[in-house]
């Protein structure tokens, strides 16, 4: 992934776009989910398979937790405490606020996901351009001393 040839941007994007696929709120189909959206978008579907995965067991509450507040900040209502919910009809509220919420912070995370991994791959890309780059100037000043000492025997 961070060897990408000459397309970060497209690498990124695909990590991008897992990312914003791990942060929506249904659960077991993240993986399946960024693979066929990224091989609909003709993207790395490996790398997309592995921004979803931000969605993991130790994000598996703060990033639902963070839309909840999130989407009932959007929608302007206070929820009810947690330790109030007797059934599922009291879950709701927290569900459309969820669901309202994962598109900002679905957003964020693919913005910071995608544009982190660009700049690493651009990084990464430079260092290994300087490095060889470094390596053609060292063979050939060794090559060019090499003749100026067979030329002034």
């Amino acid at each position: 992934m961070l060897r990408d040839p000459g397309r970060p941007g497209r690498t990124a994007s695909a990590f991008g776009l897992g990312a914003a696929i791990g942060a929506t709120p249904v659960l077991g189909v993240h993986t399946w989910l960024a693979a066929a959206v990224a091989a609909l978008l003709r993207l790395p579907a490996g790398t997309s398979v592995l921004g979803s995965n931000l969605s993991n067991p130790l994000t598996f509450l703060p990033i639902p937790r963070l839309e909840i507040r999130v989407g009932s900040w959007l929608l302007g209502r206070e929820l009810p405490p947690l330790d109030q919910i007797t059934g599922f009809d009291d879950l709701l509220p927290y569900l459309g606020a969820a669901w309202v919420g994962t598109g900002p912070v679905a957003a964020a995370m693919a913005g910071l996901g995608g544009g982190i991994l660009y700049l690493v791959i651009r990084r990464n890309r430079g260092v290994g351009h300087r490095a060889r780059v470094a390596a053609t100037d060292t063979a050939g000043s060794t090559q060019r001393r090499g003749e100026k000492g067979s030329t002034s025997e």
